[in-house]
């Protein structure tokens, strides 16, 4: 195996240890003293499919403790993650989805359920995958408006 493929499959397993560690709420103050939110986040827009893959779901990991939800939602994090919904991987969607969802709040719910969104998760919502179906259902159901949805409609 030459080097440039070493370091990839490497960096692919601490990524990929650093979203197991962000699954266990003892862990989330180191994981903000050493700024791994912010490693998720630039792997969202500069990773390999794999990499963001990880990414994703460390930060769906870390997106119910509200310290972390806000600095997800004030670093980009809506929009890098609503860049995920167009990947071709499950878990990555699947994930992209429910963090989503558990970056709901007041002040970020228009942008998070905003028409953009709205119509890529109908897409999916509608897709052959089940299991994305049902996430995107769940979403289209519990966060947007009957309003919402039906403005996304009309306009796809």
């Amino acid at each position: 195996m030459n080097l440039t493929l070493q370091k990839a499959v490497a960096r692919e397993e601490v990524l990929a240890n650093l979203a197991n560690f962000a699954y266990d709420p003892i862990n989330y103050e180191w994981l903000r003293k050493l700024k791994i939110i912010d490693i998720f986040l630039n792997q969202l827009s500069e990773g390999t499919p794999t990499l963001c893959s990880f990414a994703v779901s460390g930060l769906c990991n870390l997106s119910l403790d509200q310290e972390n939800k806000s600095y997800i939602i004030k670093n980009d994090g809506v929009a890098l993650i609503r860049g995920c919904l167009s990947s071709p991987e499950e878990s990555t969607v699947i994930s992209a989805i429910v963090t989503l969802m558990f970056l709901v709040t007041p002040q970020s719910k228009a942008d998070i359920t905003g028409t953009e969104v709205v119509q890529q998760i109908l897409v999916k919502a509608n897709g052959d995958n089940p299991r994305i179906r049902n996430v995107a259902k769940i979403f289209l159901n519990d966060y947007c408006t009957p309003e919402q949805v039906l403005k996304a409609e009309t306009m796809s």
